[in-house]
């Protein structure tokens, strides 16, 4: 699926037909990258997350998943980003004059969200956005409407984008987390934000029945628990609907309150919320895992108070493995046998 002032590196055929598809979840895969997609994000082929979309220039699609993205309702109902003034008015002329819609990318994330599929993109971008204006006033190729990586058509595509194929699955059969990811889109909570699929496998291999885990935040993670006696805390009370260990935990001076379990600490923790809160109050909870013999499994490090909690685990004798999976970074967390952290009071 093309825009006509897109450009194509021409060896982008040869290049990325092998890697379809990324995954067995996969909604599409786009070959045009906005620069702010970019960020931070290896060469290669990489899962984005977002609430919406941008950029829905050059788009590969399986023909069963666009055909579900036709006939949803979202596409039916779709009249374009609602405007901040008039919306009434604004939207009736819409509704009436079919040509006035636009906002084709937004709706395209929303779809793919409510779907439970995944978004893939493609760094260096193989394509270009070229056109400088807009016929119907929608910008120009700058900002965020461009890539910043983009591939030079004059030299081989392989030379500057290479795909590891140890990081994408080309099989088509849904796996459990997969079928996670969409038991919480079916409850009405698209998992934007989850942890990544070789994050959630590495917690599953983890986890032994009868153990007792503990989970700060919940979400498309709490499934890898499912064996386990397990609990997880989130000041969102809608999440209690995806799994029945989800319990409503309010935050007091920023952290979860009713915290009951260090009488007895679980065998594994996961780290990954409160959501939009610093994650540095979890340093004690996690020393007493520790000390225990257990293991911590720790969401976004390259957040600035994660990377400082990883810091201080390893100051006071914690061995951290680092895990960087496309645009997602984590990582298990470990206590050496020979040395004692210090206890939960200090």
């Amino acid at each position: 699926m093309l825009q006509d002032d897109v450009t194509l590196h021409p060896q982008t055929k040869r290049v990325i037909e092998p890697h379809l598809w990324p995954s067995g979840n996969t909604g599409f895969v786009s070959l045009y990258t906005p620069a702010h997609y970019q960020t931070k994000k290896p060469v290669g082929l990489h899962r984005v997350r977002t609430s919406a979309l941008w950029g829905a220039c050059a788009m590969i699609w399986e023909r069963n998943v666009l055909q579900e993205v036709l006939d949803h309702s979202i596409t039916a109902k779709w009249l374009g980003v609602a405007p901040r003034n008039n919306k009434q008015v604004v939207m009736e002329r819409r509704k009436n004059n079919r040509y006035m819609i636009q906002n084709s990318d937004t709706a395209i994330g929303h779809i793919m969200n409510a779907m439970g599929r995944e978004m893939w993109f493609v760094t260096p971008s193989p394509a270009t956005h070229i056109a400088t204006t807009s016929a119907i006033n929608h910008g120009g190729n700058k900002g965020k409407r461009n890539c910043r990586y983009c591939a030079d058509p004059k030299k081989s595509l392989t030379s500057q984008l290479t795909i590891n194929t140890n990081d994408v699955s080309t099989t088509t059969e849904l796996t459990a987390y997969d079928l996670a990811v969409r038991r919480c889109t079916r409850l009405g909570m698209a998992p934007t934000f989850g942890i990544s699929k070789d994050m959630w496998f590495a917690i599953k291999a983890t986890v032994k029945p009868g153990m007792t885990t503990a989970e700060f935040g919940s979400g498309v993670s709490t499934f890898a628990f499912s064996e386990a006696n397990h609990t997880a805390y989130d000041q969102d009370k809608k999440w209690t609907r995806i799994h029945k260990s989800v319990k409503e935990s309010k935050l007091v001076d920023n952290w979860y309150s009713g915290i009951d379990w260090l009488r007895r600490v679980p065998d594994i923790l996961l780290i990954d919320g409160p959501h939009g809160k610093s994650r540095l109050p979890a340093y004690s909870y996690a020393v007493a895992v520790l000390d225990n013999g257990g293991t911590v499994f720790i969401d976004d490090t390259t957040r600035e108070d994660v990377t400082e909690l990883c810091a201080k685990l390893e100051e006071n004798g914690a061995t951290v493995h680092h895990n960087v999976h496309h645009d997602k970074s984590w990582c298990t967390v470990t206590a050496k046998p020979t040395l004692q952290l210090p206890s939960q009071e200090s």
